[in-house]
């Protein structure tokens, strides 16, 4: 039975021409033409002799538009399925898949070789290699199958937990100067105890404690690790941004302020982006999509370092039965068993450090990203996309404020609105 891929390759080759033609054409996307069309309608430049014909083509345009915003809608999903599932679920089925394969082959060689009369249940894994080259595509199928489902279950797992070791990480390296910069703090001056010093640098037994208990250390430090983060302000003040923290509602030094933080705060100024000014909005989803494949390959990595634990286990009892039997027979597949499980944890602990390091910042990047795009989108579009969400009287003069009375970063806070931008 022959597989028919030509309506999947016509579909292919149709969304590639597409994107050639969004990259080549500027003008064609959505954006720019609905800012255009906006400012013809403001200026009222529209000719008298061609009135009815410019409104025509408008209309036309517009059409295009709506089908331009619903590709790139499906093009967002795609693009972040495929990095955030199917990429880091095809990672966990076929290591996975190996070492339990080799485990349960090794223990098929010991069945096999201990007791030769005896047909072992794990005896049809010994040519499993054959089956697989028999039946084709099907396996693949079957695979690519298992490694969404399985992935899926990975990308909807919390980033919050990854992105809280990593917020741990980042303080700990940190200098004292450097620690009132961070979006993620202590919520008052951190006092000396046995593990934690109000230093330049943490001690060795606290880096190693912290990397063995990170949950336990974030809990001793009360470091607030929620997204979006509550000193935000205070980390786009150390890097002199300072037009973008009229855009963050909430404050650390204000309680009142602080209830404003919220991750739907974010979410909806993607949303309106990507429905008014999806060709700015590349780099969002772009970042979303990479954000997603970071923590899916960490929950991937933990999975499947405590299955290299557990094959390591069941192997080395397997070693020392053989040992008391003096049975070496089966060495040679209890050697490459051995090697493939050890190298699975090394390659997943290493893993696991690397993105220790990047999650925290991959998400801090992606808030300055959606925070830049929509002060460009107000700047050069609709100048009331965030006046509904951004309360005018919290940045009146006659208000206290945590930002321009910060004596710690001393921050130059802009108070005129958002819609004058």
């Amino acid at each position: 039975m022959a597989l028919n891929l030509r309506p999947l390759t016509e579909k292919i080759e149709s969304g590639i021409t597409y994107l050639l033609a969004l990259i080549n054409h500027p003008e064609a996307r959505l954006g720019k033409l609905q800012v255009k069309e906006d400012y013809m309608d403001k200026q009222n430049m529209v000719p008298g002799g061609a009135e009815q014909s410019t409104k025509e083509s408008i209309g036309t345009m517009t059409k295009d538009n709506e089908k331009t915003k619903s590709k790139l809608s499906l093009l967002h999903e795609l693009y972040v399925e495929l990095l955030g599932s199917l990429i880091p679920g095809l990672f966990t089925v076929i290591l996975g898949g190996t070492s339990i394969y080799l485990v349960l082959k090794t223990l098929a060689t010991f069945g096999n070789t201990l007791f030769p009369g005896m047909k072992s249940p794990f005896s049809p894994l010994i040519g499993v290699g054959g089956f697989i080259g028999a039946i084709h595509w099907e396996i693949g199928v079957a695979i690519i199958v298992s490694a969404y489902v399985i992935g899926a279950a990975f990308f909807r797992q919390d980033p919050k937990g990854p992105d809280a070791v990593s917020a741990l990480y980042v303080w700990m390296n940190s200098t004292k100067e450097e620690r009132s910069g961070l979006a993620v703090q202590t919520p008052k001056e951190l006092e000396d105890t046995f593990l934690f010093k109000n230093a330049d640098k943490q001690s060795i037994v606290s880096h190693v404690v912290s990397y063995f208990f990170p949950r336990s250390c974030i809990k001793k430090l009360k470091l607030d690790t929620q997204f979006p983060y509550l000193h935000l302000r205070c980390y786009l003040a150390a890097r002199g941004l300072n037009h973008l923290i009229r855009l963050v509602p909430w404050c650390p030094d204000v309680p009142e302020k602080r209830g404003f933080r919220t991750k739907m705060f974010i979410n909806i100024i993607k949303i309106r982006l990507l429905s008014c000014f999806p060709n700015m909005s590349r780099d969002i989803i772009r970042n979303e999509a990479h954000v997603r494949l970071a923590t899916s390959v960490w929950y991937v990595s933990i999975t499947l370092k405590q299955l290299s634990i557990a094959t390591f286990i069941i192997l080395l009892e397997y070693l020392l039965l053989c040992w008391h039997l003096k049975l070496r027979e089966s060495g040679y597949m209890l050697f490459v068993s051995f090697s493939f499980v050890f190298l699975l944890f090394l390659l997943c602990d290493s893993m696991l450090r690397h993105l220790r390091k990047c999650i925290h910042y991959m998400r801090v990047r992606e808030v300055i990203y959606v925070l830049e795009t929509a002060n460009m989108a107000v700047k050069i579009g609709d100048k009331t996309l965030l006046d509904d969400l951004i309360n005018k009287e919290t940045y009146s003069e006659n208000k206290p404020n945590g930002c321009k009375d910060c004596k710690k970063l001393n921050t130059v806070y802009l108070t005129e609105s958002v819609s004058s931008a």
